[in-house]
């Protein structure tokens, strides 16, 4: 006798269930506690966070600096070097008001965050002595 498709999953869908029932619990507290439904939701906005980011390398992510400024239009954008030839992607960004931010709760003060990024060109380190490791470009 030829079972039906549905129940002759079920058996499997089941221990599946049972062992993500059964495993340690992966996910972070203040994300738990949104997917279970009783945390409150805008904790889990990147501006909430206590580790925020302030230096963060962006790799491919922009083709050039007009492309970055076009990115960020209410970021005031300053580069670190002179040299035109040098402004050239991979690119590592600073955030401003991030470290603005933890320096404000340092001292307890509030004022307005002024948005700004800090732009420096980035060298991606070799990663090994072959050409094939070097990253296309």
């Amino acid at each position: 006798m030829r079972r039906k498709p549905k129940e002759n999953n079920f058996k499997a869908v089941l221990e599946t269930i049972r062992e993500l029932m059964n495993t340690e619990c992966v996910v972070p507290d203040w994300l738990h506690d949104i997917i279970l439904g009783y945390g409150d939701p805008g904790a889990a906005h990147y501006s909430r966070m206590p580790n925020e980011i302030e230096t963060m390398d962006f790799n491919d992510t922009f083709l050039d600096l007009d492309h970055l400024r076009a990115s960020f239009p209410e970021h005031a954008i300053k580069v670190k070097t002179d040299d035109p030839r040098k402004l050239v992607p991979p690119f590592r960004l600073t955030f401003e008001e991030v470290s603005s931010k933890k320096r404000e709760k340092e001292s307890e003060q509030s004022k307005e965050v002024k948005k700004c990024i800090t732009v420096e060109p980035h060298i991606i380190p070799s990663r090994g002595p072959y050409l094939f490791n070097e990253p296309k470009k």
